[in-house]
């Protein structure tokens, strides 16, 4: 797909129909890595939700007679945990979306309008 666009080009027609071309979300390069990026954030999510059931269960297991007010303690302070690692990994989609995927866009566009003696 990006070979098919001529940098020896500079017209704005050549990087419009470029752009408008029609093609599949996952032939250009900051799509795929945004869905690559979807794909990550819900198996890292799963992974963490399955990890807090998992400690909170060997914990119940190890200590049977633990207090239910430390128990609430614990549990909450894993799921903090579990919270702040989650919205990492939105963050982390927000900035394949709003910060990667307009500079490949840019750069192609750039590339695009360079002139030919460049």
């Amino acid at each position: 797909m990006l070979d098919s666009l001529d940098p020896q080009q500079s017209s704005n027609s050549s990087v419009m129909s470029f752009i408008t071309a029609g093609s599949p979300l996952e032939s250009s390069p900051f799509a795929s890595s945004l869905l690559l990026s979807l794909v990550y954030y819900n198996a890292l999510f799963l992974l963490f939700a399955v990890l807090e059931l998992l400690v909170l269960q060997l914990i119940r297991i190890i200590f049977p007679g633990i207090n239910s007010d430390l128990y609430r303690i614990i549990e909450f302070s894993i799921y903090s945990v579990i919270q702040v690692l989650t919205w990492l990994g939105i963050a982390s989609i927000y900035y394949v979306i709003f910060i990667l995927a307009p500079t490949s866009i840019l750069l192609l566009i750039i590339h695009a309008r360079m002139p030919a003696d460049h």
